[in-house]
């Protein structure tokens, strides 16, 4: 399924980030983060759309603090273990990270 760049936008901002606070990157203006309680939800809406995680970025302070990918876990994008097991051990780093992901559309 090819879906447009556009397309992509339209289904985070309608259907995954809908009523959630997002922290915007003051650098790119282009990438949402979330404090733990949002992504919590992010995670949520992403499993139940279908939608795969590529990778789950932590920051603090607005520094980068820490990542986790699939490949690591050796599971799909859309496979919700991996990405709900990132999600806590990231959540432990620091109580005051915020979180962004890399989304995967594809089929």
């Amino acid at each position: 399924m090819n879906i447009s760049h556009q397309r992509k936008l339209d289904i985070l901002n309608n259907n995954i980030f809908s009523g959630l606070n997002q922290i915007l990157d003051n650098q790119t203006l282009a990438i949402s983060h979330f404090t733990k309680a949002d992504f919590e939800i992010v995670l949520k809406r992403v499993e139940q759309q279908g939608i795969g995680i590529n990778g789950i970025e932590v920051f603090l302070h607005g520094e980068f603090y820490g990542v986790r990918t699939f490949e690591e876990y050796h599971l799909s994008p859309k496979d919700s273990m991996w990405y709900y097991a990132a999600f806590s051990e990231l959540s432990m780093k620091h109580p005051d990270v915020v979180f962004s992901a890399s989304f995967n559309f594809d089929s």
